[in-house]
Formats: C-alpha cells, structure tokens, sequence
C-alpha cells in the first residue's frame, strides 16, 4: 500500500489562495453595493434617514468584518504580507469611519427620539441601544484585525517563509523527545 502523505497548510494555502481571495472579496464588496442601493434618495438633512442609515450599516458591518477576517486567515495562510498590510489598512479605515459613525448615530438617535410616539419609544431606545452596541462591537473587532493584519505583515523578512517552503512537522514520543524525519534532520 503507498504511503498517503497530508498536504502541508503552504500547500494548502497555495492552492486555495486565488479562488478564496476572489470569493470572500466578492462576498465581501457585493453587499456593499446592496447597502448603497437601499440608501437611494438621499435625505442627508434627515435625522431619522440618518439613524436608518446608521442602523442598517450595523448590520452590514458585521458580516463586512467577517468577510475581513477570513481574508487574514487566508493571508496568514499563505503569508501574503502584501495583503495582510492592504488588510490592516482598509480595516484601520474602517475603524475610524465606525468611530465618526457611532457618534452621529447617538447624536441622530436623540434628534429622532423627539419625534417618536410613546408608544414606541421604548422599541425605538431598544433598537438604538443594539444599533449601537453592533457599531462599536465592530469597530473593536476591525481596530484588532487592523492590528493583527499590521503585525502578521510587518514580520521581519527573515522570521517569514519563503512561499512554498515547507513548515517541518515535529511529534513528540511518550518520553518527550522530537521524532524528526530523516529530510529534515539532513536540513
């Protein structure tokens, strides 16, 4: 019987590496145009369009984030420094505009609590409240990743793989001591 041996996570990572980053940058990137289109007309000098707009845009955030995420995991896979960066970037840009964004959303949320009836006032606090918890916990969440993209992507050139080398793999015996094969104790 031939021996059957798993792919290493480079090889892997290799192979995954262009249609992955091509399907969760597309889902990533299409609900934002799904988000823009809902947002037609615009009604800027509206409070309660604001806060609808802020609303939504928790929403989408959330999974935005993830998409982001996967793309790390993926980066660091292949150690793609050049994405990891682009990564740290677009979620530092992301972090911030979350920022300005949390504050409009109080500020929006005051303004349209004026107009709203008592009937449904604690409805519209409830979905103030959550609206504003999803839009910080985001913004937490991208701030991290922006870290965690700039860290993985600033490596020192020497401590990072060269594409395609392969990770030794070392397994300990019930005494503790590394069982290495012999092309990488020749190595």
């Amino acid at each position: 019987m031939a021996s059957v041996s798993a792919p290493s996570i480079e090889s892997l990572a290799s192979r995954l590496r262009a249609p992955g980053y091509l399907i969760l940058i597309v889902t990533a990137v299409l609900p934002v145009f799904d988000f823009a289109s809902g947002l037609w007309p615009l009604h800027m000098a509206n409070p309660a369009w604001r806060f609808g707009v802020l609303g939504l845009l928790s929403n989408y955030s959330l999974g935005f984030v993830g998409e982001l995420f996967l793309i790390f995991v993926l980066a660091i896979a292949a150690n793609d420094r050049k994405v990891l960066v682009t990564l740290g970037i677009v979620s530092a840009i992301m972090a911030v505009l979350l920022l300005i964004g949390s504050g409009g959303f109080v500020l929006d949320a005051l303004q349209t609590r004026a107009r709203v009836t008592p009937q449904t006032l604690h409805r519209f606090d409830l979905a103030a409240v959550q609206g504003l918890i999803k839009l910080l916990a985001v913004l937490v969440s991208s701030a991290v990743l922006s870290r965690s993209s700039f860290k993985a992507g600033r490596r020192d050139k020497a401590a990072i793989r060269p594409r395609g080398s392969e990770v030794p793999v070392v397994v300990t015996a019930g005494n503790r001591q590394p069982i290495v094969s012999a092309a990488q104790q020749e190595s």
